[in-house]
């Protein structure tokens, strides 16, 4: 868990303050989402997209829930994968 924190940091991928195996991925953009969580799913990765009413307006994010089971290099697969997406979609920068 802290190899991907520390990742996504690096890469500027904000994740709020979560401290548990369910990290948000902040999107922050309710009209987005949806298909921000469609295109990462269709390179293989299987995020829970939440928006309006589970959370505030504006704060939508994508659920990614990690275990001990995942390898380093499965996580920075992901990471690279999360912020191709999140660059393409305007909502990270590269």
């Amino acid at each position: 868990m802290a190899f991907l924190r520390r990742r996504f940091a690096e890469e500027g991928i904000d994740i709020g303050k979560s401290n548990s195996q369910v990290m948000p991925v902040m999107v922050n953009n309710d009209a987005k989402v949806l298909g921000v969580a469609e295109k990462i799913q269709d390179r293989g990765l299987f995020l829970n997209p939440v928006t309006y009413p589970a959370v505030p307006k504006h704060k939508s994010r994508l659920r990614i829930s990690v275990s001990a089971a995942h390898s380093e290099e499965e996580l920075e697969t992901a990471v690279q994968t999360i912020k191709s997406v999140l660059v393409q979609e305007g909502i990270c920068r590269a």
